[in-house]
């Protein structure tokens, strides 16, 4: 049964964005009324005991229209409410382990910008918290030490305001498709490694399979702050390969192909390159890599030309 993302009554804030230096205020309400009150204190900030709802607060709540709005608010009523009181609303979802993602990204453009976090148990019981700073928020889970410009869309973080606008630019959640950068009407892209346009004597062509190896799974409390919290549950273990030396100038110092099967395939691979890399480069001494013979024909022929024979310039 299909059941829709709602706000209730109070719960506490998991103990890893509990820290005030996180910027969420947490309304300690009894009812199922929490995304009002968090729209009631942040249009009537407090310095102090900013989560406890006082008697004003509840005074305060005639400036705002919430006529028709069933509580706990859903998220698909989020619209009507911008409309009814001239404000944008954004909600961020939490998953756990200092885990953040988008889950509403408001598209009304009023001048009243708000962000919330939506809680939740795993089960019916959901609860709106006031984000007081999405920056603050989203950089007390990163590792940098600068402040740091986060976009809402994609969450991606930006030095500056001014990196943050271009980054807007490009960002494929706010454009919709991938954005086209073009270079500018008049400039000229020239190619200058013109001896990377001259084929290389030997190249070793090879082909690995895996098989996908289950690991142990870590206990929730072995992750430390500074480790990743994915989950790593299987591994690619290498155990066929298959290796081919081609020669682009004759064929016949080619080398056979090679192929093994084995747990040590990923060494005996590296031995093998190894091997035959250093066959490559004692061909390349005595075969290729020797003094031009040329004729005063083809000299003269050569010091006359004014093209390029590779670039063709």
């Amino acid at each position: 049964m299909y059941k829709p993302l709602k706000g209730s009554s109070y719960m506490k804030l998991p103990g890893d964005i509990s820290n005030p230096k996180c910027g969420l205020i947490n309304m300690k309400n009894n009812d199922d009324m929490c995304f009002m009150w968090s729209h009631v204190r942040h249009l009537n900030p407090k310095a102090r005991r900013a989560t406890t709802i006082t008697q004003k607060d509840r005074e305060f709540i005639t400036n705002l229209d919430y006529n028709g709005i069933d509580f706990p608010v859903k998220i698909s009523d989020i619209d009507r409410i911008e409309r009814k009181n001239s404000i944008s609303i954004s909600v961020f979802g939490y998953k756990g382990k200092k885990q953040f993602y988008p889950i509403r990204n408001s598209k009304a453009k009023y001048e009243d910008h708000m962000e919330l976090l939506l809680l939740g148990d795993g089960e019916d019981n959901n609860h709106y918290v006031l984000i007081k700073d999405v920056n603050r928020m989203l950089f007390s889970v990163s590792k940098h030490t600068h402040k740091k410009h986060f976009c809402l869309h994609c969450l991606h973080s930006c030095v500056s305001k001014e990196v943050l606008e271009k980054h807007k630019e490009t960002c494929l959640e706010v454009n919709g498709t991938q954005a086209v950068k073009l270079p500018k009407e008049g400039t000229k892209i020239k190619f200058k490694n013109h001896r990377n346009s001259i084929p290389v004597p030997f190249v070793i062509y090879a082909d690995f399979e895996s098989i996908l190896v289950p690991e142990e799974k870590k206990v929730e409390s072995e992750h430390s702050e500074d480790e990743s919290s994915t989950d790593l549950y299987q591994t690619h273990k290498a155990c066929i390969f298959g290796l081919k030396t081609v020669c682009h100038y004759d064929d016949k110092y080619s080398g056979e192909y090679k192929s093994y099967v084995g747990e040590d395939a990923a060494l005996v691979f590296l031995k093998a390159v190894l091997k035959e890399s250093l066959r490559c480069r004692e061909m390349v001494k005595k075969i290729f890599k020797k003094k031009m013979v040329i004729t005063p024909k083809q000299e003269f022929e050569f010091q006359a030309a004014r093209n390029c024979s590779i670039c063709m310039w």
